[in-house]
């Protein structure tokens, strides 16, 4: 083998190892902390806690109850929060916790962080009154939280599938993942960072070291 070919033989590999180095386990650029096919189903009465900040800690709380209020008894499922840990609310003081989209960004100066807040509703006494953004048949939608000493808040997001009725509630969590970089927005759904645009290069030039180095060996066979 030529000098020359020794040299483009080493670029090639060089290439390749790269590109193998951002796919192995371990090495990739991820800063999301994610717990996924929990499939944890809560009815009612019941609550599921977000321990996030610690075992123990309940810093986001989700509750299936029956609520007596001035306007009937309601079967509901809502948010309440510790200290340092918010929801995402549909706006400021709303009291109805926003129902996210998959990939609606989460981000941590949003004006409409609350302590607690309705999720769904269903008023037995006259089912007009019914309230709240999310499913009442078992559709699932993202909840928005974050949690933290202040000026050093995690966003966060719950995957969770909601049911209420004249009967009961229930709600059913999903999966759950949140930002392990501070005061860094996060999107529903997200489970591990994208990669840099220098990293998604490398993993090109990676791909093609590969090919490359097949087709050389085999000719040179």
């Amino acid at each position: 083998m030529t000098t020359r070919n020794l040299q483009l033989e080493k670029k090639l590999a060089s290439y390749t190892l790269a590109g193998a180095a951002l796919l192995a386990p371990g090495v990739a650029k991820a800063d999301i902390i994610y717990s996924g096919n929990l499939n944890v189903t809560v009815n009612q009465p019941g609550s599921y806690s977000f321990d996030l900040s610690g075992p123990g800690t309940a810093d986001v709380v989700v509750n299936a109850q029956q609520v007596l209020s001035p306007f009937g008894t309601e079967n509901q499922i809502n948010v309440t929060t510790n200290a340092g840990a918010r929801v995402l609310l549909t706006g400021v003081g709303s009291g109805y916790v926003e129902a996210l989209a998959f990939g609606a960004l989460i981000d941590p100066n949003s004006p409409n962080w609350g302590s607690s807040g309705k999720m769904a509703g269903y008023n037995i006494d006259d089912p007009s009154l019914n309230g709240g953004g999310w499913s009442f048949n078992g559709n699932a939608s993202y909840l928005g939280f974050y949690f933290g000493a202040p000026g050093n808040v995690h966003t966060g997001w719950a995957h969770i599938s909601t049911i209420a009725n004249d009967t009961t509630s229930s709600f059913t969590v999903l999966d759950y993942a949140y930002e392990n970089t501070a005061n860094t927005a996060i999107t529903a759904g997200a489970v591990s960072d994208v990669p840099e645009p220098s990293s998604m290069a490398l993993l090109g030039l990676g791909g093609v070291g590969v090919l490359a180095l097949r087709r050389r060996r085999q000719n040179n066979a």
